[in-house]
């Protein structure tokens, strides 16, 4: 048994990595994704019960993981698809956000204790409250786009949160697109996208769902696949 991905409904894309010596299920958190050491000859019903009798444990892990991802400071520069965000230094005495010029500006006082819970938290609700809402206005729309483009239809659409499940298709057409995906370049936008709309027409990830999101994304699909696992989002 090779190195393979799987998907779960809660956590996205499992990895799954099998080792001769293991004789337990050993899960980590890595890059945000869920990394899981299986025995060699564990079974994928195995590995997935063994995910689904240590959901609340993996919540724990996650919940911890992203905390631990709480390092804004001053200075801090995170790109979106349609705006700066600028972490900097000023007078006032109490945080503030402030829009303009294509930037979004969070302002700290600068006597603040930047290794603050709180202080980490308000930067970080701010961030995503302006990402979703730049998800709202553009991801539908794209979403319609494509769909046109490829000669598809669903049902509907909803922005959700959330960076290990991306996006979903499910069995009425209708489909959800987070707005993490707005911390992506546009090509990746598009390949999730792409992928989704590909469920469609094949609810499942065989070699005819393969071939056919290949065809939609021109032939990229592997290497847009590839880079989609590569990249390490900016937020928790």
């Amino acid at each position: 048994m090779e190195s393979q991905i799987i998907q779960d409904s809660e956590f996205g894309e499992i990895v799954l990595h099998p080792r001769r010596s293991a004789r337990n299920f050993i899960f980590r958190i890595k890059d945000g994704r869920l990394v899981v050491t299986v025995p060699f000859f564990a079974t994928e019903k195995d590995i997935l019960q063994s995910v689904d009798s240590s959901r609340e444990k993996l919540r724990k892990i996650f919940k911890k993981a992203m905390a631990e991802d709480l390092t804004f400071k001053v200075g801090d520069v995170i790109a979106t698809r349609n705006f700066l965000i600028v972490v900097r230094g000023s007078n006032r005495k109490k945080m503030a956000v402030l829009s303009g010029d294509g930037c979004l500006f969070v302002e700290c006082p600068e006597d603040i204790d930047m290794d603050s819970k709180a202080v980490q938290s308000f930067i970080l609700s701010a961030i995503k409250r302006y990402i979703k809402r730049s998800g709202e206005s553009y991801l539908p729309s794209r979403l319609q786009e494509l769909a046109e483009k490829v000669g598809v239809r669903y049902s509907g659409v909803s922005i959700t949160y959330g960076r290990n499940r991306l996006g979903k298709c499910d069995s009425r057409g209708h489909i959800s697109l987070s707005y993490y995906l707005m911390l992506l370049p546009d090509r990746l936008i598009d390949y999730i996208i792409f992928h989704e709309l590909a469920h469609l027409t094949e609810m499942n990830h065989g070699a005819r769902f393969h071939r056919l999101c290949d065809r939609y994304c021109e032939g990229n699909e592997f290497v847009l696949r590839r880079e989609l696992r590569k990249f390490r989002f900016p937020i928790p």
